[in-house]
């Protein structure tokens, strides 16, 4: 089941995300396969796929849920919800982006815990029966009290990023494991990469950034990652999901199985 994936954790974290989605092989197994060089196009797509959307959700998407509730569109109750206590920041990045930083880099346990409780502590919100309706929400599961289970396109998003940045690290997070589980978690990646990339090009980051040459030779730009930009105040996104948050027993209490089935 998709969401029990999403859902059930470990507490250590190399067998945290490794063991809950799919395994692939060791790095030793890679290098003698022809998946090798499928493996590195997907590292390189990750790592532009990282830079891109590390950051917070931007102004742009504040504005076009703002813009959804003024002009009633579809989602209007869950919209007012959600904008009365998501708020704005501004923020200048000043960090390097190719530079290692809790979140990217070579694994340890330290950035795995950063992962799983800085940027993954609430997986799924529920959605009142109304604000369902207004967002043409349909079947699906229930959460607790008559509410319908969902999961916010961010936190799907950042699953993503995970697991692609996992795959960057093979010996690491998927030590020994079949070639058909390594093929299982390639198909998972590209789903992953398709995705985000909807994601970027439905509400892409609009802010303007400064460029220069990145040698003397001229022949290629580099882009200057700290330029000023109001994002969502992540905490607040937070705090708004924490109020809303299903586990996997309100799940399961919510959704028996069906005898026979």
């Amino acid at each position: 089941m998709e969401v029990k994936r999403l859902l059930s954790r470990a507490d250590d974290p190399a067998e945290d995300e490794a063991d809950a989605y799919h395994s692939g092989p060791s790095l030793t197994q890679l290098k003698s396969s022809a998946a090798w060089r499928t493996w590195t196009l997907i590292a390189l797509l990750a790592w532009a796929l990282i830079a891109t959307i590390a950051t917070a959700t931007t102004a742009y998407q504040l504005h076009e849920l703002r813009s959804r509730h003024s002009k009633g569109h579809e989602g209007t109750e869950f919209v007012s919800a959600l904008r009365s206590q998501v708020q704005a920041t501004t923020v200048q990045p000043s960090a390097d982006a190719w530079k290692d930083t809790t979140y990217v880099g070579k694994p340890s346990k330290d950035s795995d815990l950063a992962w799983k409780h800085d940027l993954q502590r609430v997986r799924g919100v529920w959605v009142t029966p109304d604000e369902a309706r207004g967002l043409n929400i349909s079947g699906g599961l229930h959460a607790q009290n008559g509410t319908t289970a969902t999961l916010l396109g961010v936190m799907h998003n950042l699953h993503c990023i995970r697991i692609v940045r996992q795959i960057l690290y093979p010996d690491y997070y998927y030590p020994s494991r079949t070639e058909e589980e390594h093929d299982a978690l390639l198909v998972h990646a590209g789903h992953c990469l398709e995705s985000v990339r909807q994601s970027v090009m439905c509400t892409p980051d609009l802010t303007p950034r400064s460029v220069f040459w990145e040698d003397d030779e001229r022949s290629n730009i580099a882009v200057n990652p700290s330029a000023r930009q109001t994002c969502v105040d992540w905490e607040s996104l937070v705090k708004w999901e924490q109020s809303r948050s299903y586990s996997l027993d309100d799940l399961w209490e919510a959704n028996p199985a069906v005898e026979g089935s």
